[in-house]
């Protein structure tokens, strides 16, 4: 061979801007797909938030088919403080097929700061779909009633209005809240929000 043989190509590594550029844009990668994988877990959330309070207020207008009010008292005051008891636990008939059936991680027992439920014979509360806090967690009822005079002076009492919310994780933020809400003069429940 002669002495003007082609030169050899010598292996050559990455140097150290290649390697650090690299690393950055993988990591700008992984950053995206974190955060896309953040937003699907929480649009996933909104919507198992949204069938249970769509089972709920099916449970609710079943109950209202059979009671005028919701719980015991005028007020329903009973009701909002353990609706899972009305709905599920014990319906006021003895004997009535419970109007709601929900798993054990979607209910809550207790006061004050909520617990999960051992047991659906323990629960008092209904939990939305976002994890965290049980007290923030835990769908929320307002009730409006109003009243009648019947024949002979005792008042009537009926459901005017019911709004059942969850704050979708975030009690700070209300845009975010999932809020349906019944009105006794349409007999219809409509998503506000």
């Amino acid at each position: 061979m002669s002495d003007h043989q082609l030169p050899r190509l010598r292996a050559r590594g990455f140097t150290i801007l290649e390697l650090m550029i690299t690393i950055a844009i993988v990591l700008m990668l992984a950053g995206l797909v974190l955060a896309v994988m953040g937003m699907l877990k929480r649009q996933q959330q909104r919507v198992a938030t949204t069938r249970i309070i769509e089972q709920v207020t099916s449970a609710l207008t079943l109950y209202l088919s059979d009671y005028p009010v919701l719980g015991d008292s005028p007020t329903s005051a009973d009701f909002i403080a353990s609706p899972w008891t009305f709905l599920a636990r014990n319906p006021p008939t003895i004997g009535k097929t419970p109007y709601l059936e929900l798993p054990l991680n979607r209910l809550a027992s207790g006061s004050g700061p909520y617990a999960n439920a051992a047991t659906s014979s323990t629960a008092d509360q209904i939990c939305d779909a976002f994890s965290g806090d049980p007290e923030t967690s835990r769908l929320r009822f307002t009730i409006t009633n109003g009243s009648r005079a019947i024949p002979g002076g005792l008042p009537r009492y009926y459901v005017n209005s019911v709004v059942v919310t969850s704050v979708a994780g975030t009690p700070a933020k209300t845009q975010d809240d999932i809020v349906f809400t019944y009105t006794s003069s349409t007999g219809t429940w409509e998503r506000t929000n």
